[in-house]
């Protein structure tokens, strides 16, 4: 299945960043730790180019595998990407974002002093895909409400410029945007997992059939542990329906209500309940195309 998911106000938002690129000192982009390749837009690599002071921060670190984080940014590192691990509530994190920001900038703020033309903030355009953690990364660096948050995707609908209490820093706000076509199952099992699209744009259950197949194949001890699984030699769609009774999500008549708990299963993933799992590696790609939900139902 592929999907089309380009809304007129995502077309409108890279206009938007084009336009604005030249009224800012730094971009950065947010990305899922969990998912950093499909949570980062090749729509604006190719927009700001190499030119732009641009970091990378990989948010929502709390909730990704350390070693496959830290292996992350290596591989950014040797690409000469800056990235930075983060959770966007936490202050050293927009600490260390401001530090490196101000640093990338350091010799241009220096001939706007050696000029004489007076205090000027640093003025930070934040970019990335919906539901990142953007506006909560904002709020953190503004030391102040001012970016509305929220777990669904899609809220920042225009630009808006938001000031840091200390009047240092001018944040520009700019909606999350997604690219024309999601193309691999990879791309929309990370996006669709984590959140960043509407669950209503795939079958939640297809969704969390993906997600369990993927947590046994790398993670196999935290979905164990979780949900109580004994036997990981049976067919995997038995698996999966296994992990659903021991959580309960039974109907009338014992049958399994594989809605339920496939709501279950993302709210657990995405919170973090289930542990801190990274959905993709640096040098790992998964090929998910054989792995068809629904063809399994059907054989079964």
């Amino acid at each position: 299945m592929q999907i089309n998911w380009f809304p007129g106000h995502m077309a409108k938002a890279l206009r938007n960043i084009k336009e604005h690129m030249a009224k800012v000192d730094v971009v950065i982009e947010t990305s899922d730790a969990r998912i950093p390749r499909s949570s980062r837009n090749p729509e604006l690599s190719k927009l700001l180019g190499d030119k732009t002071h641009r970091i990378l921060i990989l948010n929502k670190a709390d909730l990704a595998d350390p070693e496959v984080t830290q292996s992350w940014i290596n591989k950014l590192r040797e690409e000469n990407i800056i990235a930075i691990e983060s959770v966007a509530k936490d202050n050293n994190s927009a600490n260390k974002i401001l530090k490196e920001a101000s640093a990338l900038v350091e010799d241009k703020f220096k001939k706007r002093a050696e000029a004489n033309r007076g205090f000027i903030p640093l003025r930070i355009m934040i970019v990335g895909v919906p539901n990142t953690g953007k506006s909560t990364l904002i709020n953190n660096i503004a030391q102040k409400k001012a970016a509305e948050t929220s777990n669904r995707p899609g809220v920042t609908r225009g630009p808006q410029w938001i000031k840091s209490n200390d009047q240092s820093v001018e944040l520009l706000d700019m909606p999350g945007v997604l690219w024309p076509k999601l193309e691999t199952y990879e791309q929309k099992l990370g996006l669709a997992a984590t959140g960043a699209i509407k669950d209503s744009l795939l079958p939640i259950e297809e969704v969390a059939y993906f997600l369990f197949k993927q947590l046994l194949i790398t993670y196999p001890e935290e979905l164990i542990q979780r949900y109580k699984i004994n036997n990981l030699d049976n067919h995997i769609y038995d698996i999966y329906l296994e992990a659903a009774r021991k959580r309960g999500a039974i109907m009338s008549g014992g049958k399994v209500d594989e809605t339920r708990f496939a709501k279950m299963l993302l709210t657990e993933y995405r919170n973090g309940t289930i542990g801190r799992i990274s959905l993709e590696q640096p040098d790992i790609s998964y090929d998910f195309e054989h792995i068809n939900y629904l063809s399994e139902l059907d054989a079964d």
